[in-house]
Protein backbone atom coordinates (compact mmCIF):
# COMPACT_ATOMS: atom_id res chain seq x y z
CA UNK A 1 0.00 0.00 0.00
CA UNK A 2 1.29 3.45 -0.94
CA UNK A 3 0.10 6.96 -0.30
CA UNK A 4 0.52 9.01 -3.51
CA UNK A 5 0.57 12.78 -3.49
CA UNK A 6 1.08 14.73 -6.76
CA UNK A 7 1.28 18.47 -7.50
CA UNK A 8 1.38 20.04 -11.00
CA UNK A 9 3.05 23.38 -11.89
CA UNK A 10 1.57 25.27 -14.86
CA UNK A 11 3.25 27.64 -17.32
CA UNK A 12 1.87 31.00 -18.50
CA UNK A 13 -0.28 29.27 -21.08
CA UNK A 14 -1.84 27.00 -18.43
CA UNK A 15 -0.11 23.84 -19.55
CA UNK A 16 1.53 21.49 -17.11
CA UNK A 17 5.17 22.40 -17.13
CA UNK A 18 6.29 20.00 -14.49
CA UNK A 19 4.95 17.88 -11.64
CA UNK A 20 6.08 16.61 -8.32
CA UNK A 21 4.96 13.21 -7.04
CA UNK A 22 5.67 11.69 -3.68
CA UNK A 23 4.98 8.04 -2.89
CA UNK A 24 5.10 6.82 0.67
CA UNK A 25 4.95 3.15 1.58
CA UNK A 26 2.08 2.89 4.11
CA UNK A 27 1.86 -0.90 4.21
CA UNK A 28 3.06 -1.07 7.81
CA UNK A 29 0.84 1.84 8.86
CA UNK A 30 -2.22 0.16 7.28
CA UNK A 31 -1.35 -3.10 9.00
CA UNK A 32 -1.05 -1.25 12.34
CA UNK A 33 -4.37 0.56 11.74
CA UNK A 34 -6.09 -2.76 11.01
CA UNK A 35 -4.48 -4.33 14.09
CA UNK A 36 -5.59 -1.35 16.19
CA UNK A 37 -9.13 -1.60 14.81
CA UNK A 38 -9.17 -5.34 15.58
CA UNK A 39 -7.85 -4.69 19.09
CA UNK A 40 -10.59 -2.08 19.64
CA UNK A 41 -13.25 -4.58 18.49
CA UNK A 42 -11.76 -7.32 20.70
CA UNK A 43 -11.61 -4.95 23.68
CA UNK A 44 -15.18 -3.82 23.08
CA UNK A 45 -16.37 -7.45 22.85
CA UNK A 46 -14.38 -8.38 25.99
CA UNK A 47 -15.79 -5.36 27.83
CA UNK A 48 -19.37 -6.28 26.88
CA UNK A 49 -18.77 -9.88 27.98
CA UNK A 50 -17.24 -8.72 31.26
CA UNK A 51 -20.18 -6.38 31.90
CA UNK A 52 -22.58 -9.25 31.16
CA UNK A 53 -20.72 -11.51 33.60
CA UNK A 54 -20.71 -8.81 36.29
CA UNK A 55 -24.46 -8.28 35.80
CA UNK A 56 -25.06 -12.04 36.00
CA UNK A 57 -22.92 -12.48 39.17
CA UNK A 58 -24.57 -9.40 40.73
CA UNK A 59 -28.02 -10.86 40.00
CA UNK A 60 -26.98 -14.22 41.45
CA UNK A 61 -25.59 -12.65 44.63
CA UNK A 62 -28.64 -10.40 44.96
CA UNK A 63 -30.87 -13.47 44.56
CA UNK A 64 -28.91 -15.37 47.23
CA UNK A 65 -29.10 -12.41 49.63
CA UNK A 66 -32.81 -11.96 48.97
CA UNK A 67 -33.87 -15.59 49.29
CA UNK A 68 -31.53 -17.03 51.91
CA UNK A 69 -33.28 -17.88 55.19
CA UNK A 70 -30.28 -16.42 57.04
CA UNK A 71 -29.87 -12.78 57.98
CA UNK A 72 -26.80 -11.21 56.36
CA UNK A 73 -24.98 -7.96 57.08
CA UNK A 74 -21.76 -6.24 56.10
CA UNK A 75 -20.23 -3.49 58.21
CA UNK A 76 -17.08 -1.44 57.69
CA UNK A 77 -14.20 -1.41 60.17
CA UNK A 78 -15.86 1.47 62.05
CA UNK A 79 -19.00 -0.64 62.55
CA UNK A 80 -21.17 1.25 60.03
CA UNK A 81 -23.64 -0.80 58.01
CA UNK A 82 -22.82 -1.21 54.33
CA UNK A 83 -25.41 -3.87 53.50
CA UNK A 84 -28.24 -5.83 55.09
CA UNK A 85 -30.48 -8.35 53.37
CA UNK A 86 -34.31 -8.59 53.68
CA UNK A 87 -34.08 -11.32 56.35
CA UNK A 88 -31.84 -9.06 58.47
CA UNK A 89 -34.38 -6.26 58.09
CA UNK A 90 -37.14 -8.56 59.31
CA UNK A 91 -35.11 -10.10 62.15
CA UNK A 92 -34.00 -6.78 63.64
CA UNK A 93 -36.97 -4.65 62.54
CA UNK A 94 -34.90 -2.22 60.46
CA UNK A 95 -34.94 -0.90 56.88
CA UNK A 96 -31.79 -1.02 54.78
CA UNK A 97 -32.22 2.61 53.72
CA UNK A 98 -32.35 3.64 57.39
CA UNK A 99 -29.31 1.64 58.54
CA UNK A 100 -26.84 2.18 55.69
CA UNK A 101 -23.94 4.27 56.98
CA UNK A 102 -25.11 4.08 60.61
CA UNK A 103 -23.59 2.18 63.52
CA UNK A 104 -25.33 -0.73 65.31
CA UNK A 105 -25.89 1.22 68.53
CA UNK A 106 -27.81 3.81 66.50
CA UNK A 107 -30.37 1.30 65.21
CA UNK A 108 -30.45 -1.71 67.56
CA UNK A 109 -31.28 -2.02 71.29
CA UNK A 110 -28.22 -1.19 73.39
CA UNK A 111 -27.57 -4.67 74.85
CA UNK A 112 -28.00 -6.42 71.49
CA UNK A 113 -25.80 -3.87 69.70
CA UNK A 114 -23.08 -4.31 72.35
CA UNK A 115 -23.17 -8.11 71.99
CA UNK A 116 -22.97 -7.97 68.19
CA UNK A 117 -20.19 -5.35 68.23
CA UNK A 118 -18.11 -7.48 70.62
CA UNK A 119 -18.03 -10.23 68.00
CA UNK A 120 -17.10 -7.75 65.27
CA UNK A 121 -14.21 -6.45 67.39
CA UNK A 122 -12.94 -10.01 67.91
CA UNK A 123 -12.98 -10.57 64.13
CA UNK A 124 -11.08 -7.33 63.51
CA UNK A 125 -8.53 -8.03 66.26
CA UNK A 126 -7.85 -11.70 65.43
CA UNK A 127 -8.41 -11.42 61.65
CA UNK A 128 -10.24 -14.76 61.95
CA UNK A 129 -13.86 -15.92 61.68
CA UNK A 130 -15.89 -16.03 64.90
CA UNK A 131 -19.04 -17.99 65.75
CA UNK A 132 -21.39 -16.86 68.51
CA UNK A 133 -24.87 -17.62 69.78
CA UNK A 134 -27.30 -14.78 70.36
CA UNK A 135 -30.75 -14.87 71.96
CA UNK A 136 -32.74 -12.36 69.91
CA UNK A 137 -36.27 -11.31 70.88
CA UNK A 138 -38.89 -11.89 68.22
CA UNK A 139 -42.13 -10.45 69.48
CA UNK A 140 -43.00 -12.40 72.65
CA UNK A 141 -40.46 -15.14 71.88
CA UNK A 142 -36.69 -15.34 72.16
CA UNK A 143 -35.06 -17.20 69.34
CA UNK A 144 -31.49 -18.47 69.27
CA UNK A 145 -29.31 -17.47 66.34
CA UNK A 146 -25.84 -18.71 65.47
CA UNK A 147 -23.80 -15.89 63.97
CA UNK A 148 -20.83 -16.62 61.75
CA UNK A 149 -18.70 -13.49 61.41
CA UNK A 150 -15.67 -13.17 59.16
CA UNK A 151 -13.25 -10.50 57.96
CA UNK A 152 -13.59 -8.94 54.52
CA UNK A 153 -10.45 -7.76 52.71
CA UNK A 154 -9.77 -5.05 50.14
CA UNK A 155 -7.49 -5.43 47.09
CA UNK A 156 -4.42 -4.50 49.15
CA UNK A 157 -5.12 -7.29 51.68
CA UNK A 158 -6.24 -4.94 54.46
CA UNK A 159 -9.43 -5.70 56.39
CA UNK A 160 -12.21 -3.53 55.01
CA UNK A 161 -15.09 -4.81 57.11
CA UNK A 162 -16.95 -7.66 58.74
CA UNK A 163 -19.47 -10.00 57.13
CA UNK A 164 -22.05 -11.65 59.36
CA UNK A 165 -24.54 -14.45 58.71
CA UNK A 166 -27.20 -15.17 61.35
CA UNK A 167 -28.86 -18.59 61.20
CA UNK A 168 -31.90 -19.46 63.34
CA UNK A 169 -30.95 -22.53 65.39
CA UNK A 170 -33.95 -22.38 67.74
CA UNK A 171 -35.44 -25.71 66.53
CA UNK A 172 -32.06 -27.39 66.99
CA UNK A 173 -31.72 -25.95 70.50
CA UNK A 174 -35.26 -27.13 71.34
CA UNK A 175 -34.47 -30.62 70.03
CA UNK A 176 -31.25 -30.70 72.09
CA UNK A 177 -33.19 -29.66 75.20
CA UNK A 178 -35.82 -32.36 74.56
CA UNK A 179 -33.05 -34.93 74.09
CA UNK A 180 -31.40 -33.80 77.35
CA UNK A 181 -34.73 -34.10 79.24
CA UNK A 182 -35.46 -37.49 77.67
CA UNK A 183 -31.98 -38.67 78.59
CA UNK A 184 -32.41 -37.46 82.18
CA UNK A 185 -35.84 -39.14 82.35
CA UNK A 186 -34.40 -42.41 81.00
CA UNK A 187 -31.57 -42.39 83.55
CA UNK A 188 -34.01 -41.61 86.39
CA UNK A 189 -36.34 -44.41 85.22
CA UNK A 190 -33.46 -46.89 85.05
CA UNK A 191 -32.31 -45.95 88.57
CA UNK A 192 -35.88 -46.27 89.87
CA UNK A 193 -36.20 -49.66 88.20
CA UNK A 194 -32.89 -50.83 89.73
CA UNK A 195 -33.96 -49.67 93.16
Amino acid sequence: DVLLSAVAEHDDAGRVARSLSVCIDVTERRRMEKALEQAKEDLSRYSRDLERQVRLRTQEIASILTHTPSAVSITDTAGRYLLVNPRYEKLFGVQREDVRGRRMEEVLPEALAAALQAGDRRVLETRRPVQEEHAIPQGDLRRTFLSAKFPLYDDAGAISGVGAIFTDVTPLKQAQEQLRRLSAYTITSQETERA
